[in-house]
């Protein structure tokens, strides 16, 4: 018998070891110290994008990105032109800093299942629906390593009314 109260007594002496260092470690935790957290001097983006003074097609996409924040900003046009952007990531938001932007056509709407061009998409192996090529929409502005449009956000409300028939 005194094999089991010792048996006992060293898993009991485990278990609260276990305990006691969960417990610490919960305790002292603070979360990420190298985690990315907004900044003071967040922006607000808005605007319009136009070309030759008329509003692009309806949802095209506008991003805002900025290499040297690791921040990215989106939103899509309305039937105006007008877009306003939010973070992609809540958690940094969008900070103040210089900016690459893209305009991009929107995406094409899905095929109906079982028409024609379903089944002939399904046959090539199915995949997301590629951006629609829009007329009103440069080429070199799609790209993030092509794009002229390079601006400065500054803190608070920005905005910025691009028309891109009057890019270099």
């Amino acid at each position: 018998m005194p094999r089991g109260p010792r048996f006992l007594n060293r898993r009991h002496f485990l278990a609260c070891l276990l305990l006691a260092s969960s417990v610490a470690t919960f305790a002292g935790c603070q979360g990420n110290p190298n985690a990315r957290k907004a900044t003071t001097d967040q922006a607000q983006i808005s605007g319009s994008i136009l070309n030759n003074g008329k509003p692009v097609a309806v949802d095209t996409q506008v991003t805002f990105e900025s290499s040297e924040k690791s921040a990215v900003a989106l939103g899509k046009v309305d039937a105006l032109g007008k877009f306003s952007l939010t973070a992609a990531d809540p958690t940094i938001g969008i900070p103040a800093g210089r900016y690459a932007v893209t305009v991009r056509a929107p995406e094409k709407p899905p095929e109906p299942v079982g028409s024609e061009a379903y089944k002939a998409k399904m046959m090539q192996g199915g995949g997301m629906a590629a951006p629609a090529k829009s007329g009103d929409i440069p080429e070199n502005v799609q790209s993030m390593t092509s794009t002229p449009i390079k601006l400065e956000v500054k803190a608070g409300a920005n905005t910025f009314d691009i028309d891109l028939a009057k890019l270099p």
